[in-house]
């Protein structure tokens, strides 16, 4: 049931080629297990942490990525 509670884990990121978002980050984000929403925000507002070095926490795929989105546009509200 744990597995279930996930949310805020970014499913994926794309680049906005066309429309009134053109060259701007679409990014898809897990609320829960079974819903999703997409928001829009500037390349400048997006800074990533990761893990370059190996853990040792005793999984060999535990990986520690953090995404900070500063401002950004919910698309879920309208």
């Amino acid at each position: 049931m744990y597995k279930l509670n996930d949310s805020n884990i970014v499913n994926s990121i794309e680049f906005v080629k066309e429309g009134e978002h053109a060259g701007k980050l679409k990014i898809n984000v897990s609320t829960s297990f079974i819903a999703s929403k997409n928001i829009i925000t500037d390349i400048g507002n997006v800074q990533s942490v990761f893990s370059v070095r190996n853990d040792d926490l005793g999984e060999d795929d535990l990986e520690n990525n953090l995404l900070n989105v500063e401002n950004f546009l919910d698309l879920s509200t309208g």
